[in-house]
């Protein structure tokens, strides 16, 4: 069974255009770890997610290379945070964008979800020729294929 089986073909994705407040809108509502991020021929660049938030919006002292590996000395309040977050939200996401390893849509399903166990977030699913984003996979998505699990409607 090849990755397609498994993958949502609809996911929501985000454009290389668009702004970090409209990527963390759409993270917050669906309480996302991250989205795919294409570009004006749907091609996948990348992913934005909480991660490059968080990274954002924290002390660079804290998340650059080699930096320090606890705060016990660095002071930041929510304040300072969301006033960080008020200056950055209009800024283009496509300059902090995470290259996510794919899976292409005729990778092996154990494969694809070997992929997703290590991430341990949504993984991209291309077109091996265009590079295109044809889907993506979720733990969710393997709830429902795999285990055959479905949300009954409220």
């Amino acid at each position: 069974m090849p990755a397609s089986d498994i993958m949502d073909s609809g996911p929501i994705v985000l454009q290389s255009t668009d702004s970090i407040e409209l990527a963390v809108q759409h993270i917050m509502e669906n309480r996302f770890r991250n989205l795919p991020v294409v570009d004006v021929k749907g091609c996948y660049l990348g992913v934005f997610g909480v991660n490059q938030l968080l990274k954002m919006l924290m002390p660079t002292a804290l998340v650059m290379d080699h930096g320090l590996t606890n705060a016990p000395f660095v002071h930041g309040t929510v304040r300072e945070m969301s006033k960080k977050y008020a200056a950055i939200k209009g800024n283009r996401i496509v300059d902090h964008l995470e290259m996510q390893e794919p899976v292409y849509a005729d990778t092996p399903t154990l494969e694809a979800m070997l992929t997703l166990y290590k991430s341990r977030a949504s993984v991209p699913v291309l077109d091996r020729e265009s590079n295109c984003l044809l889907g993506v996979i979720s733990y969710w998505d393997v709830g429902e294929r795999v285990l055959g699990w479905k949300k009954d409607p409220a």
